[in-house]
């Protein structure tokens, strides 16, 4: 995560991914795990995760951006489920 994020150019998120492993063992990550702790939510995030490895290695910036788009749209939307 951190890598790529780097590699986006994009300090911002790079920042943010590099403070979110940070805290691995903070209050933040535990309910992380605790949500995402379903198999139907695994699959999605290796399948995205797969998707955006692909596009890297393939060179295609646009293919690469969506993939992350999907992934960080789900992500969102999941983490304002499990602040509910």
């Amino acid at each position: 995560h951190i890598r790529i994020a780097e590699a986006s150019g994009n300090s911002v998120m790079a920042q943010v991914v590099t403070a979110l492993w940070d805290q691995l063992r903070g209050v933040l990550w535990k309910k992380l795990e605790e949500h995402f702790h379903t198999p139907q939510l695994r699959e999605a995030s290796l399948e995205e995760h797969q998707k955006v490895f692909d596009a890297l290695v393939a060179r295609d910036p646009v293919a690469a951006r969506d993939a992350m788009r999907e992934h960080l749209e789900r992500v969102m939307n999941e983490f304002k489920k499990a602040w509910r």
